[in-house]
């Protein structure tokens, strides 16, 4: 199977939403600053906390118990591996991502996401059964412009839809920081996008919700 490795990304948001300017100073000293874990989330379950990362073999059991998944190597690849622990028969998915951060099953086990770094960032890994196979997705708003950076920060299963929310930052004109909290659902079934929510955090809130692995 293919790899398809892409880089996630969002757009600034216009001058309406703009947070004010944070200039003459390092944006870069300001962002990777120590970090605490979050102590806020706009998702009601599931917040990052990211004090490991998940080594390959670990397992998770779905809640019905009549799956898991692990990361698994085959040969030179590192993959998801699924198992039907009845039939022992194995689905191997590719990661996009390296290295892994959470692994979560939905309630009903038909659907895993995964938390997986790309360079400086993070982002989801959606693996739903479709009723005849795994099908795998990149959970995006549909903005397509370069943001800085984005960080995983909550996610939360619905009956068919996945909300998740990111954190991201966007230096305009090498002097302008933004930072953005985003929200967004994506439907199990067919990823459409929908009820996109975004609005400006400050610099304090953006850290407060930074780990060191998100």
């Amino acid at each position: 199977m293919n790899r398809i490795y892409r880089l996630f990304t969002i757009a600034c948001l216009p001058a309406a939403f703009s947070t004010s300017a944070i200039a003459g100073q390092s944006f870069s000293d300001e962002l990777t600053a120590p970090m605490r874990g979050p102590d806020w989330s706009p998702v009601t379950a599931l917040t990052l906390v990211a004090d490991n990362i998940i080594p390959i073999g670990k397992t998770f059991i779905s809640p019905n118990k009549k799956l898991s998944v692990q990361i698994a190597k085959f040969d030179d690849d590192i993959d998801f591996s699924i198992k039907d622990e009845q039939t022992e028969d194995l689905t191997r998915v590719p990661i996009e991502g390296w290295p892994v951060f959470s692994i979560s099953w939905s309630p009903d086990s038909k659907s895993i996401v995964a938390v997986v770094h790309l360079s400086m960032t993070s982002q989801i890994e959606l693996i739903h059964w479709n009723g005849q196979e795994w099908k795998t997705s990149t959970p995006e708003p549909p903005e397509q412009l370069q943001a800085t950076r984005f960080h995983v920060v909550g996610w939360k299963f619905h009956d068919d839809y996945l909300e998740t929310t990111y954190i991201i930052n966007c230096i305009t004109d090498h002097t302008s920081l933004h930072l953005y909290q985003i929200t967004f659902n994506t439907n199990l079934n067919t990823n459409q996008v929908s009820d996109v929510k975004k609005s400006p955090i400050t610099l304090k809130k953006y850290r407060s919700l930074r780990t060191a692995r998100n």
